[in-house]
Protein backbone atom coordinates (compact mmCIF):
# COMPACT_ATOMS: atom_id res chain seq x y z
CA UNK A 1 0.00 0.00 0.00
CA UNK A 2 1.16 3.52 -0.97
CA UNK A 3 0.30 6.15 1.75
CA UNK A 4 0.50 9.94 0.51
CA UNK A 5 3.29 12.19 1.66
CA UNK A 6 0.60 14.01 3.88
CA UNK A 7 -0.81 10.44 5.40
CA UNK A 8 2.80 9.06 5.85
CA UNK A 9 3.87 12.95 7.98
CA UNK A 10 0.88 12.75 10.49
CA UNK A 11 1.91 8.77 11.04
CA UNK A 12 5.79 10.06 11.52
CA UNK A 13 4.45 12.95 13.65
CA UNK A 14 2.49 10.76 15.82
CA UNK A 15 5.15 8.35 16.19
CA UNK A 16 7.45 11.11 17.56
CA UNK A 17 5.55 12.66 19.76
CA UNK A 18 4.35 9.02 21.44
CA UNK A 19 7.57 7.91 21.66
CA UNK A 20 8.73 5.84 23.77
CA UNK A 21 5.14 4.13 23.61
CA UNK A 22 4.38 2.23 20.36
CA UNK A 23 2.35 5.07 18.39
CA UNK A 24 -1.29 3.19 16.40
CA UNK A 25 -3.66 4.34 13.87
CA UNK A 26 -5.72 3.79 10.82
CA UNK A 27 -5.58 5.34 7.55
CA UNK A 28 -9.36 6.18 6.38
CA UNK A 29 -9.86 7.70 3.38
CA UNK A 30 -6.19 8.04 2.66
CA UNK A 31 -5.61 9.77 5.80
CA UNK A 32 -4.35 9.10 9.23
CA UNK A 33 -6.02 8.92 11.76
CA UNK A 34 -4.35 8.65 15.19
CA UNK A 35 -5.63 6.56 18.37
CA UNK A 36 -4.83 6.13 21.55
CA UNK A 37 -2.68 3.09 22.81
CA UNK A 38 -4.70 1.05 25.48
CA UNK A 39 -2.18 -1.21 26.24
CA UNK A 40 -1.03 -2.01 29.87
CA UNK A 41 2.79 -1.69 28.72
CA UNK A 42 2.61 0.75 25.30
CA UNK A 43 6.20 0.01 25.42
CA UNK A 44 5.83 -3.37 24.43
CA UNK A 45 2.76 -3.54 22.61
CA UNK A 46 -0.17 -1.80 21.63
CA UNK A 47 -4.42 -2.28 21.88
CA UNK A 48 -6.73 -0.35 20.07
CA UNK A 49 -10.40 0.33 22.27
CA UNK A 50 -13.36 -1.38 20.62
CA UNK A 51 -14.81 2.51 20.92
CA UNK A 52 -12.09 3.81 18.75
CA UNK A 53 -12.68 1.10 16.34
CA UNK A 54 -16.52 1.92 15.98
CA UNK A 55 -15.66 5.28 15.45
CA UNK A 56 -13.21 4.52 12.79
CA UNK A 57 -15.56 2.40 11.04
CA UNK A 58 -18.50 5.27 11.20
CA UNK A 59 -15.87 7.91 9.78
CA UNK A 60 -15.19 5.90 6.18
CA UNK A 61 -13.32 2.97 5.07
CA UNK A 62 -10.95 1.80 6.89
CA UNK A 63 -7.92 0.91 4.69
CA UNK A 64 -4.92 -0.05 6.66
CA UNK A 65 -3.51 -0.28 10.61
CA UNK A 66 -0.48 1.25 11.02
CA UNK A 67 2.01 0.86 14.57
CA UNK A 68 5.30 1.40 15.65
CA UNK A 69 8.14 -0.13 17.04
CA UNK A 70 10.10 1.90 19.40
CA UNK A 71 13.40 1.03 20.67
CA UNK A 72 16.52 2.03 21.91
CA UNK A 73 19.42 3.75 19.73
CA UNK A 74 22.13 2.24 22.46
CA UNK A 75 20.96 -0.79 22.51
CA UNK A 76 22.28 -3.43 19.82
CA UNK A 77 19.40 -5.48 18.24
CA UNK A 78 20.32 -8.40 15.85
CA UNK A 79 17.03 -8.35 13.85
CA UNK A 80 15.49 -5.11 12.37
CA UNK A 81 12.86 -3.70 14.72
CA UNK A 82 10.39 -3.31 12.46
CA UNK A 83 9.66 -6.85 12.08
CA UNK A 84 6.18 -8.35 12.98
CA UNK A 85 6.61 -10.02 16.36
CA UNK A 86 4.33 -12.75 17.03
CA UNK A 87 1.20 -11.15 18.10
CA UNK A 88 1.89 -8.49 15.00
CA UNK A 89 0.79 -11.57 13.21
CA UNK A 90 -1.81 -12.85 14.90
CA UNK A 91 -3.79 -9.79 15.12
CA UNK A 92 -3.09 -8.68 11.55
CA UNK A 93 -4.32 -12.15 10.65
CA UNK A 94 -7.63 -11.64 12.62
CA UNK A 95 -8.34 -8.72 10.02
CA UNK A 96 -9.24 -8.01 6.66
CA UNK A 97 -6.71 -5.16 6.00
CA UNK A 98 -3.08 -4.61 5.61
CA UNK A 99 -0.64 -3.86 8.40
CA UNK A 100 2.16 -1.02 8.30
CA UNK A 101 5.35 -1.19 10.91
CA UNK A 102 7.44 1.43 11.79
CA UNK A 103 10.43 1.35 14.35
CA UNK A 104 11.49 4.59 15.61
CA UNK A 105 14.66 5.40 18.69
CA UNK A 106 12.38 8.80 19.02
CA UNK A 107 14.70 10.91 16.17
CA UNK A 108 12.69 9.51 12.99
CA UNK A 109 11.30 6.39 11.49
CA UNK A 110 12.14 3.51 9.64
CA UNK A 111 10.56 2.63 6.20
CA UNK A 112 7.02 1.01 6.60
CA UNK A 113 7.07 -2.62 6.13
CA UNK A 114 3.38 -4.28 4.95
CA UNK A 115 1.56 -7.28 6.12
CA UNK A 116 -0.67 -7.50 3.14
CA UNK A 117 -1.87 -11.65 2.12
CA UNK A 118 -3.54 -9.68 -1.03
CA UNK A 119 -0.16 -8.39 -2.80
CA UNK A 120 2.23 -11.25 -4.09
CA UNK A 121 5.51 -10.04 -5.14
CA UNK A 122 7.98 -11.71 -7.48
CA UNK A 123 8.92 -15.11 -6.44
CA UNK A 124 12.68 -14.30 -6.85
CA UNK A 125 14.65 -11.52 -5.90
CA UNK A 126 12.64 -10.66 -2.76
CA UNK A 127 14.66 -8.92 0.45
CA UNK A 128 14.26 -11.04 3.52
CA UNK A 129 11.78 -9.27 6.08
CA UNK A 130 10.88 -12.68 8.57
CA UNK A 131 7.11 -12.86 8.94
CA UNK A 132 6.28 -11.21 5.60
CA UNK A 133 8.99 -12.34 3.10
CA UNK A 134 10.88 -15.10 4.63
CA UNK A 135 10.90 -18.61 3.51
CA UNK A 136 7.21 -19.90 4.18
CA UNK A 137 6.26 -16.90 2.71
CA UNK A 138 7.98 -17.93 -0.61
CA UNK A 139 6.44 -21.33 -0.37
CA UNK A 140 2.83 -19.86 0.43
CA UNK A 141 2.71 -17.62 -2.75
CA UNK A 142 4.37 -20.25 -4.87
CA UNK A 143 1.32 -22.95 -3.89
CA UNK A 144 -1.18 -19.43 -4.35
CA UNK A 145 0.63 -18.87 -7.73
CA UNK A 146 1.49 -21.84 -9.55
CA UNK A 147 -1.47 -24.28 -7.65
CA UNK A 148 -4.36 -21.73 -6.56
CA UNK A 149 -3.79 -23.15 -3.48
CA UNK A 150 -3.98 -21.01 -0.33
CA UNK A 151 -2.36 -23.17 2.61
CA UNK A 152 -2.32 -21.73 6.12
CA UNK A 153 -0.29 -18.72 7.51
CA UNK A 154 1.23 -19.03 10.70
CA UNK A 155 2.13 -16.29 13.34
CA UNK A 156 6.09 -16.54 13.96
CA UNK A 157 7.73 -14.76 16.23
CA UNK A 158 12.12 -13.85 15.48
CA UNK A 159 14.05 -16.71 15.81
CA UNK A 160 11.50 -19.09 17.19
CA UNK A 161 13.35 -22.29 16.30
CA UNK A 162 15.70 -21.18 19.49
CA UNK A 163 12.28 -20.14 21.37
CA UNK A 164 11.16 -23.69 22.08
CA UNK A 165 9.08 -24.10 18.60
CA UNK A 166 8.87 -26.54 15.95
CA UNK A 167 6.35 -24.50 13.45
CA UNK A 168 7.21 -26.58 10.22
CA UNK A 169 7.46 -30.20 11.70
CA UNK A 170 4.65 -29.41 14.28
CA UNK A 171 2.64 -27.65 11.26
CA UNK A 172 2.98 -29.15 8.19
CA UNK A 173 0.32 -32.17 8.62
CA UNK A 174 -2.25 -29.37 9.63
CA UNK A 175 -1.25 -27.56 6.36
CA UNK A 176 -2.11 -30.32 3.89
CA UNK A 177 1.28 -31.75 3.89
CA UNK A 178 2.09 -35.17 4.41
CA UNK A 179 6.21 -36.57 4.50
CA UNK A 180 7.89 -38.60 1.47
CA UNK A 181 10.56 -39.98 0.80
CA UNK A 182 13.41 -37.94 -0.61
CA UNK A 183 13.87 -40.29 -3.73
CA UNK A 184 10.53 -39.38 -4.80
CA UNK A 185 10.05 -35.37 -5.17
CA UNK A 186 8.72 -33.17 -7.30
CA UNK A 187 7.95 -30.15 -8.63
CA UNK A 188 5.70 -28.81 -6.15
CA UNK A 189 7.30 -30.69 -2.97
CA UNK A 190 8.94 -28.96 -0.26
CA UNK A 191 12.14 -30.08 1.40
CA UNK A 192 12.45 -29.06 5.35
CA UNK A 193 15.85 -28.10 6.42
CA UNK A 194 17.81 -27.60 9.43
CA UNK A 195 19.85 -23.82 9.13
CA UNK A 196 22.24 -23.35 12.64
CA UNK A 197 19.25 -24.97 14.35
CA UNK A 198 18.70 -28.14 16.32
CA UNK A 199 15.05 -27.81 14.38
CA UNK A 200 13.50 -27.41 11.18
CA UNK A 201 13.63 -23.50 10.13
CA UNK A 202 14.34 -23.46 6.49
CA UNK A 203 12.44 -24.51 3.74
CA UNK A 204 12.42 -25.05 0.07
CA UNK A 205 9.52 -25.80 -2.59
CA UNK A 206 11.06 -28.04 -5.84
CA UNK A 207 11.01 -26.32 -8.91
CA UNK A 208 12.74 -28.36 -11.12
CA UNK A 209 15.73 -31.88 -11.36
CA UNK A 210 17.83 -30.59 -8.17
CA UNK A 211 16.24 -27.16 -8.29
CA UNK A 212 14.75 -25.46 -5.64
CA UNK A 213 13.05 -21.88 -4.56
CA UNK A 214 14.06 -20.66 -1.24
CA UNK A 215 14.44 -17.27 0.48
CA UNK A 216 17.42 -16.82 3.24
CA UNK A 217 17.86 -14.76 5.80
CA UNK A 218 20.10 -11.47 4.50
CA UNK A 219 19.75 -12.58 1.04
CA UNK A 220 17.38 -12.10 -1.91
CA UNK A 221 15.16 -15.09 -2.90
CA UNK A 222 15.72 -17.51 -6.09
CA UNK A 223 16.65 -20.49 -6.90
CA UNK A 224 19.49 -22.54 -5.63
CA UNK A 225 20.79 -26.44 -6.19
CA UNK A 226 19.18 -28.77 -4.12
CA UNK A 227 22.20 -31.18 -3.59
CA UNK A 228 24.12 -28.48 -1.92
CA UNK A 229 21.68 -28.50 0.81
CA UNK A 230 21.74 -32.35 0.99
CA UNK A 231 23.18 -32.15 4.69
CA UNK A 232 20.90 -29.95 5.93
CA UNK A 233 17.54 -31.36 5.36
CA UNK A 234 15.32 -32.69 7.81
CA UNK A 235 12.62 -34.54 5.54
CA UNK A 236 10.23 -33.75 2.15
CA UNK A 237 6.80 -33.20 2.38
CA UNK A 238 3.99 -33.07 -0.80
CA UNK A 239 0.58 -31.34 -0.35
CA UNK A 240 -2.23 -33.62 -0.21
CA UNK A 241 -5.02 -31.49 0.70
CA UNK A 242 -6.47 -30.13 3.28
CA UNK A 243 -8.81 -31.74 5.82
Amino acid sequence: MNLTPATLKAFEQHVLTDFPNEACGFVINDEYVSVANTAENPTQTFRISPSDHVKAEASGRIQAVLHSHPYDKFKASKWPHEWPTTMDMKSWMQGTVPWGITATCGEGISQLVWMDDSVIPPLEGREFIHGIHDCYSLIRDWFRINKGITIPNYARGIDWWHQGENLYEDNFANAGFERIDLDQIQVGDAILMKAASDVANHAAVVVGTNQILHHLFHRLSGTDTLSKWKRCIVCAVRYKGQE
